[in-house]
């Protein structure tokens, strides 16, 4: 079964980021008559929309099955993808963006629970951290593909086709919702399947709240989860640049192409340098991106720093998904990472309206102050205690992240 149900989940999220227009979504959306801070201001709608929706799903998802929570969620993506063909004003695109958050808040915390207890409890972390690294680097490898297609099928940026990319992105989520259907749900998950939502919540929240090492993890995923809105500006700084339209998806591509393999190979930088200096590196390399690319000026620079950003940012994922899934309790794993979720969504949320009203004026602006936010949160939330909380957390209870 743990092969069987981590590739499910491989292929799924292969197939849900096959998206062929979002590399050039800003665009269309232009096109359609929005600016810059009302396309951010869709991207916040639509984090708006997981924030409301993220616990409720999560306790749903905990009491009905993960594994069904993702199949809902993946309907209500690609539902909401399909109706973006029908958009032409911001409040029709508003609709749209709240269908297809509360999409992505039925998926969040769902499948990363339901692969954590799937995986042995021997050596659970690194597995965890492998698992993760596979999955991430999936759907990194959709986005080296999709973005490739996309530059062909949308080679004029005509809404005509954008349009068949569109219609493109929406099946291939329908897709990864049958797949979805044929995911296991581990036997731990069925223990609290009729548990009733209230106490499944209020679990969840003195989990979060007795657990100091988990707070600080909680507190930094959070922190370093807003990236400046990175592929909703990368392609008008392209164009402020001069630069030829292909490059645009180009430089998606070829950093999701980068981000496959740092991903899937996260976990070698903590064997090459230690867990402390790995996870701090794995950190620190977008905010240095940030930087650069405020700086850049020409065509080639802005691309290979685009390249580099895109490719850096999942490294810590894995990593940190490990260690603060090591303490988490399965019966309320789905619960605990929605209501994590949800404030970083709502972080999340909050930051690209800013940087939406910001890029109107300066995009070097956004990325510098993103590069410097990502550094701040490294140095000050002391990124680098965190694999030794992990270590002291189970000498203190043996059993520490094997609840379940």
């Amino acid at each position: 079964m743990l092969r069987s149900n981590v590739s499910r989940v491989v292929l799924l999220t292969f197939l849900a980021r096959l998206h062929f227009y979002l590399y050039a979504s800003t665009i269309f959306l232009q096109d359609r008559g929005l600016s810059l801070f009302e396309v951010n201001a869709i991207d916040t709608i639509v984090l708006l929309a997981v924030f409301v929706a993220e616990v409720p799903t999560g306790v749903i998802a905990d009491r009905i099955g993960r594994k069904w929570s993702v199949v809902i969620g993946m309907l209500l993506h690609a539902t909401g993808e399909l109706l973006v063909l029908f958009g032409y004003s911001f409040a029709a695109f508003a609709v749209m963006a709240a269908i297809i958050g509360t999409g992505f808040a039925f998926e969040s915390g769902a499948w990363e629970s339901l692969v954590y207890d799937t995986l042995p409890e021997e050596d659970r972390e690194n597995a965890m951290k492998r698992a993760m690294g596979s999955i991430g680097s999936a759907a990194n490898l959709g986005f080296v593909i999709s973005p490739l297609i996309g530059t062909l099928i949308v080679a004029h940026l005509a809404q005509s086709e954008f349009a068949v990319a569109i219609v493109l992105t929406a099946s291939s989520i329908f897709l990864a919702a049958l797949v979805a259907l044929t995911l296991h749900e581990p036997e731990s998950a069925h223990r609290t399947a009729k548990t009733h939502p209230w106490v499944i919540l209020r679990s969840g929240l003195a989990e979060v709240r007795g657990s100091r090492p988990l707070q600080h993890i909680a507190l930094v995923s959070i922190c370093l989860s807003f990236g400046g809105a990175l592929i909703a500006l990368a392609p008008p700084y392209f164009v402020a640049h001069q630069a030829p339209s292909f490059l645009i998806g180009l430089s998606l591509a070829l950093g999701s192409l980068l981000a496959t393999f740092t991903q899937k190979y996260a976990y070698k930088l903590e064997t090459l340098f230690g867990k402390r200096a790995g996870l701090v590196i794995a950190a620190l390399l977008p905010g240095v991106g940030y930087l650069l690319l405020a700086a850049a000026t020409g065509a080639a620079s802005i691309l290979a720093l685009v390249i580099l950003v895109y490719g850096a940012g999942p490294i810590k994922t894995p990593l940190l998904s490990a260690y603060q899934n090591a303490h988490i309790s399965s019966s309320t794993r789905a619960t605990v990472l929605s209501l994590i979720n949800m404030v970083a969504h709502l972080w999340i949320a909050i930051g690209t309206l800013i940087s939406g009203a910001a890029a109107d004026r300066s995009i070097p602006l956004v990325f510098a102050g993103t590069g410097l936010l990502i550094i701040a949160v490294t140095i000050l939330l002391r990124v680098d205690r965190i694999p030794l909380e992990v270590v002291l957390s189970e000498k203190a209870t043996p059993d520490a992240g094997r609840a379940g």
